[in-house]
């Protein structure tokens, strides 16, 4: 998930989503990539990807909700 996508889905445009997103990478929760060749005046994209660590913490938080 680009992170564009995922701070909109944070509902967190601000220092905090962004720091809890190198949080979630520090920790092994996710994996960052450079995505494609960005346009003129336009920053890197980059690209979220759920580690198996992270998927498994998100296993285990979805299945306290049931």
């Amino acid at each position: 998930m680009s992170t564009h996508k995922l701070l909109e889905a944070m509902n967190s445009w601000g220092y905090h989503g962004q720091h809890l997103i190198r949080i979630a990478e520090k920790e092994g929760f996710i994996e960052r990539e450079v995505g494609v060749e960005p346009g003129p005046g336009q920053f890197d994209p980059m690209y979220n990807i759920l580690t198996s660590k992270g998927k498994k913490l998100l296993s285990h938080l979805h299945s306290d909700d049931e």
